[in-house]
């Protein structure tokens, strides 16, 4: 299982039986891939739950009263929110790598001096996660790349929440500074726990290069696939560690 280091009010969850597990996970991936409103009619015809669109649409009513998921207008299908993000991040299995993606992360490391390697890993990681790849080589030395890939994404079509992010950018080596030297393993910073932003979502890691602590993460919107970007910063993590 993937953990995620909960504050304790995170910890107060409805349990949910394994039908509405289910429809939970289908409704974040569906909407993690296409940034679309999931409606039970898209459930029903996409994936084989074997219950009826009312069951469905009950469902999701439940799930929505206990703040699983929103309806950001009256018309439109459900959205996650972040107590969805926190749960599914702590109950979905670890996810294997893809063989092609670690060849190419294998490749680059391999095959360049190690301080320009790890920055073909992290532009090779932008592209694969599609999100912005932040990187501390030290506590004071940084890079970053895919920044306009995380700019493209739908949600920061809003001019607020453009602005609101590039302010955090602005103090972007003050916010690597502080994560070089405060973490200390794997983990997925979401919500109102993620320095960049409640908007954002980020999944870190710590390494130690030429001797330096530092860290490498990826920066996206809360929408994004976390069990496998957990994959892809494990594998780096004892990439950069080999």
């Amino acid at each position: 299982m993937l953990i995620y280091q909960a504050a304790a009010d995170h910890l107060l969850v409805m349990e949910l039986d394994a039908r509405q597990e289910e429809l939970l996970a289908h409704i974040i991936e569906e909407y993690v891939a296409t940034s679309e409103p999931v409606g039970s009619k898209c459930l029903a015809e996409k994936y084989s739950l074997k219950v009826s669109p009312a069951t469905i649409r009950n469902d999701m009513a439940a799930l929505e009263e206990e703040g699983y998921v929103t309806q950001p207008h009256i018309s439109a299908g459900r959205i996650p929110t972040e107590h969805a993000y926190r749960h599914w991040i702590a109950r979905t299995d670890a996810v294997t790598l893809e063989k092609r993606e670690q060849g190419v992360y294998q490749g680059l490391w391999k095959h360049a001096d190690e301080g320009a390697g790890l920055k073909e890993v992290a532009r090779a990681l932008s592209d694969f996660a599609d999100n912005a790849v932040v990187l501390a080589f030290s506590s004071n030395d940084f890079y970053y790349t895919g920044l306009s890939v995380l700019f493209a994404h739908p949600e920061f079509e809003e001019q607020g929440y453009t602005v609101s992010l590039a302010k955090v950018i602005d103090h972007l080596d003050r916010i690597l500074e502080k994560l070089a030297k405060n973490l200390t393993r794997q983990q997925a910073l979401l919500g109102k726990d993620n320095p960049f932003g409640k908007e954002c979502g980020f999944v870190g890691a710590p390494h130690t290069f030429a001797g330096n602590r530092g860290c490498i993460g990826i920066l996206g919107p809360l929408r994004m696939d976390y069990p496998r970007n957990m994959a892809r910063m494990k594998f780096i993590g004892e990439l950069i560690a080999s």
